[in-house]
């Protein structure tokens, strides 16, 4: 069976697409080389390699050159000072949508680039092609971390993608949400690192009722989508204020909720 574009269905003319985008490896010394992490429910792959080089060929010529490169246009500059420096930044509306955007995006393409047991399901795909937005279906928070100190044992970029086992339902849709559960329903979230960045990911394909999921404190992991307010970056705590990234993660997908 021939290969599929994951956003259009296209077959024609596959392209290898970078998994992290190619703008970014050009922000680095082409020898540096640097440790990436991908995560999962049977997934725990480390490797080093040349920064943000990694290929996937899954998307098409023109979604890769069109619309999925002005994604990256529009968000380059935001995501390079927020990355990158600890810089002091105003994150209006518009900055949240472009950043949310990307990395609902990022998330997707990732996420079918790992080959783990888990498969976001194929309408998050098609939604995000047809409508060039983010996703209502997707909600996406960001928060931020200290320096690391080594590039040669701490990951520059990390992805993790699980189901949720701590979803967290307005009352009103509990047996509503309980029903399309056990008629094929789903909630799945994953973390994107990059830089001193991480996004918390986190889609559902119910209907009738809010989900969220964790328990991080909105000051460390404030929502960029939807909109709630402008934002003061870097925001109030770090991550390491709630434990790093491991208690984030355990937060997320039900294991722990951190406090």
């Amino acid at each position: 069976m021939k290969r599929a574009c994951i956003f259009c269905g296209s077959d024609n003319e596959l392209t290898r697409e970078h998994v992290f985008p190619d703008w970014l490896s050009s922000l680095f010394d082409k020898k540096i080389k640097g440790v990436n992490e991908v995560r999962g429910d049977n997934l725990n792959r480390t490797w080093q390699s040349s920064l943000f080089q990694d290929k996937t060929k899954a998307i098409c010529r023109v979604c890769n050159n069109g619309w999925m490169s002005d994604i990256e246009s529009d968000v380059k500059p935001i995501l390079t000072k927020l990355a990158f420096t600890y810089d002091a930044y105003d994150l209006g509306s518009e900055d949240q949508r472009k950043l949310a955007l990307w990395a609902q995006k990022t998330t997707l393409v990732i996420s079918k680039a790992t080959g783990g047991k888990f498969d976001i399901p194929r309408s998050f795909y098609e939604q995000l092609y047809k409508q060039k937005q983010p996703l209502k279906s997707i909600l996406v928070t960001m928060g931020w971390r200290l320096p690391l100190t080594n590039l040669q044992t701490q990951p520059l970029a990390s992805f993790e993608i699980k189901q949720v086992a701590n979803a967290i339902v307005d009352k009103g849709s509990v047996a509503i949400a309980k029903k399309q559960v056990e008629n094929g329903g789903l909630i799945w979230a994953s973390s994107l690192v990059l830089g001193n960045v991480i996004f918390q990911v986190i889609g559902s394909n119910l209907d009738g009722g809010e989900v969220t999921v964790g328990g991080i404190d909105s000051r460390i992991l404030p929502h960029i989508h939807p909109y709630d307010k402008d934002l003061s970056w870097p925001t109030e705590w770090p991550i390491e204020a709630v434990g790093g990234l491991v208690a984030v993660r355990k937060g997320m997908y039900g294991d722990v909720t951190p406090s």
